[in-house]
């Protein structure tokens, strides 16, 4: 049905791998992002060399998927910086970010 996804560090770039996530959920994926993730940000940049992070930025659906509607209705990016000021926080504030995915979806 829906997938939620959050500070994920993972390519936000990568069209073959947003494409490949979306065949595989049937309504919507939800990308939950913080701008604030600063272990996200160095850990993961740190090792793999990777500066555009769906963890960090959300997804751009627009700009990978400009051709396919479907597509770019199908990914969405949910800044949580309100909410997510580190890591950690993603389990420790689990119960406020369920309400705010509730409220975007």
């Amino acid at each position: 049905d829906t997938a939620v996804l959050l500070g994920m560090p993972a390519n936000s770039q990568s069209q073959t791998a947003w494409t490949a996530c979306c065949q595989c959920v049937s309504r919507k994926v939800v990308v939950g992002f913080s701008q604030k993730d600063w272990v996200l940000a160095f850990l993961f940049r740190a090792s793999a060399f990777c500066t555009h992070l769906a963890g960090l930025s959300g997804v751009d659906a627009g700009a990978l998927f400009k051709d396919q509607p479907l597509l770019r209705r199908k990914l969405q990016s949910l800044d949580l910086s309100t909410i997510v000021t580190e890591h950690a926080d993603y389990l420790g504030k689990i119960d406020e970010i369920i309400v705010e995915v509730s409220r975007f979806l």
